[in-house]
């Protein structure tokens, strides 16, 4: 069925995410725009159509099949807190009606009972907001994330980190905690909501809106993977006005750094990552920021030779700085190490040590979330048991920036020296 999407009132200019989820709320397909009036297609069946903004704002309605024509969804920003809702009629042959409030609306939260005896118990849920300063660990419970309010649907929570790496965790009931980076921001809203995700681990879904809009739009294209529906969609002068002003706010520095890596986009980085690893050294991201753009701007077997010390130092600072604040540096901090892993023949302890660690998170972490999240019992020690992905990274090839920066030769000797690893 085609389902023709229209939005009234938009006051910027700034992309906006269209999600389709099925029944199970599971996200199925999603489309970048920037226009107002916007057709795609999916099989016949009922969806929830979701519209994300930047600002963090999430707007739902229902599409469901219909006999002939497409189906019409309105999204009324001018009041943003009435949406004009049109839902199609759903013929009988599909799904039945009075399976709707089930399938859709009603989410059973069950730790431990029965549900049809009503033999409910619910687990306590713990929130805490984890400082890392100067190395050390410090902690504080954050009681206005109560269970009692997430229980009945979702919870917004502004957090505004004061010291320089953060950490929240969230107890899942029965299970281990989950653990998300906070970026140091002046402010940062706290999504927290019932995971509806049959196929999630985790208890709870989180998701953080920083409040750089600018940055939080580069993040949330550049988590989509389109990078080439992402340059359509975003000025690359943002990108660079974001590096360029790493002072004020280095996350977001960090942010239009990874942007520009992804979309090769050199000569716009000036010495503002170099800049960024030094004067912020507490922050995992400008390092690899820093040596990414060593790789790529020395392209050459010769050229990779003659600063791979420089490159495997800035890949160890980020590791004795922390886990990266986004999931783009976890993901180019093992392809990274893996490289230098390569360069100094599996001799270099301390590359290897870090390679191992890294490999740890990523088996534990949710890939999916725009800051790196992943499940444990304390910060920076992820779980042993798989809770994230279950297999490791895929092995090395020609597409990305690892096989942008490497040579054939060079990624087959790779590749087989993650084969003996796995």
């Amino acid at each position: 069925m085609d389902i023709k999407v229209q939005i009234l009132g938009r006051r910027n200019k700034e992309p906006m995410q269209l999600q389709a989820l099925d029944a199970n709320f599971a996200v199925i397909e999603e489309h970048w725009i920037s226009q107002s009036n916007y057709t795609f297609s999916l099989p016949d069946q009922l969806y929830t159509i979701r519209l994300n903004l930047v600002s963090g704002r999430r707007y739902d309605m229902i599409a469901a099949a219909v006999r002939k024509g497409a189906v019409k969804i309105i999204f009324d920003l001018r009041d943003e807190k009435r949406l004009s809702e049109q839902i199609s009629i759903l013929p009988s042959e599909l799904t039945p009606l009075n399976r709707l409030p089930d399938s859709i609306f009603v989410h059973k939260i069950l730790v431990n009972g029965d549900p049809i005896n009503g033999n409910l118990e619910l687990g306590i849920t713990v929130a805490r907001l984890w400082t890392r300063q100067n190395g050390v660990w410090t902690t504080k419970l954050l009681p206005q994330i109560k269970q009692e309010k997430l229980i009945s649907g979702e919870l917004t929570v502004s957090i505004r980190p004061a010291g320089q790496f953060h950490l929240l965790e969230i107890q899942n009931p029965n299970r281990v905690s989950q653990f998300i980076s906070i970026p140091k921001a002046n402010a940062v809203k706290c999504v927290i909501r019932k995971s509806l995700n049959p196929y999630s681990t985790a208890f709870y879904d989180v998701t953080l809106k920083l409040s750089n809009q600018k940055a939080q739009a580069l993040l949330s294209l550049m988590n989509s993977g389109d990078m080439a529906r992402a340059k359509s969609l975003w000025n690359l002068d943002d990108a660079e006005d974001l590096l360029q002003e790493k002072i004020s706010d280095p996350a977001a520095a960090a942010i239009g750094g990874y942007y520009l890596l992804k979309t090769g986009e050199l000569l716009r980085m000036h010495n503002w990552a170099e800049n960024l690893s030094r004067w912020f050294k507490w922050l995992p991201d400008g390092h690899i920021i820093y040596a990414w753009q060593m790789i790529l701007e020395n392209d050459t077997k010769t050229a990779l030779e003659k600063n791979d010390r420089r490159i495997r130092n800035a890949f160890l600072s980020s590791m004795e700085a922390g886990m990266p604040v986004f999931s783009e540096g976890v993901r180019l901090l093992y392809d990274g190490l893996v490289m230098c892993s390569y360069t100094f023949e599996l001799k270099d302890e301390p590359i290897e040590k870090a390679l191992k660690e890294v490999r740890a998170f990523l088996a534990n972490s949710d890939s999916s979330k725009e800051t790196t999240t992943y499940y444990g019992s304390y910060p920076e020690l992820p779980d042993k048991k798989l809770f994230g992905n279950p297999i490791l990274p895929p092995l090395i090839t020609g597409s990305g920036l690892l096989g942008n920066a490497l040579s054939y030769d060079i990624m087959q000797k790779l590749n087989e020296s993650v084969r003996h690893e796995i």
